[in-house]
């Protein structure tokens, strides 16, 4: 009887952890609105729907030269949001957004311990990375290589054989009054 007590109480303390586990993420949010004036309400919306479609912990990182607007409150992250038809946003600094948002992920613990990250270790969570663009910007500057992978690279989430197993990242182009979604790999 007491076997089959401890089984019981094992398989469901084990469920239970699995479940726990499979739920845990972590979405970081970055945005560039300085050239995407024709799209704001879509951005808006796909923004909302990224962050309330997710019970996560998040940081919304509006770019704005160097005075970018960042959230990581949910009651705060819409007034960020309305900002962005009323103010005037400046081009990126790129490498001054990567310092600020790698301080940012460090201060909010999406990450750390990051001299035991590798392409072969697990994370506690799950990390989802999405990143709003206009796509001539996008291009233009070669962001996929001079921004997001070395943003990815310089938190371990990024190796020679390609991105972490537990990081996902999505990138969305805005030309010609849509909005299209690549997984970046």
């Amino acid at each position: 009887m007491s076997k089959k007590i401890f089984f019981s109480f094992f398989i469901i303390c084990f469920c239970l952890c699995n479940f726990s586990y499979s739920q845990k993420s972590k979405t970081f949010v970055y945005v560039d609105i300085s050239s995407s004036n024709n799209m704001l309400d879509l951005i808006q919306d796909s923004i909302k729907k990224i962050i309330y479609q997710n019970e996560d912990d998040f940081i919304l990182f509006i770019s704005n030269g160097n005075n970018p607007l960042i959230s990581n409150l949910r009651s705060k992250f819409e007034d960020n949001l309305k900002r962005i038809e009323l103010d005037f946003f400046k081009a990126p600094e790129y490498n001054f957004d990567i310092e600020l948002i790698n301080q940012q992920l460090a201060d909010n613990n999406f990450i750390f311990n990051l001299s035991n990250n590798s392409a072969d270790t697990r994370l506690d969570y799950l990390l989802n990375f999405h990143f709003f663009f206009d796509e001539d910007t996008y291009l233009d500057f070669n962001l996929d290589q001079r921004f997001i992978k070395k943003l990815l690279f310089c938190n371990a989430l990024y190796f020679d054989s390609g991105l972490h197993q537990d990081c996902k990242v999505f990138i969305y182009k805005e030309d010609n009054y849509e909005i299209t979604k690549n997984i970046f790999k």
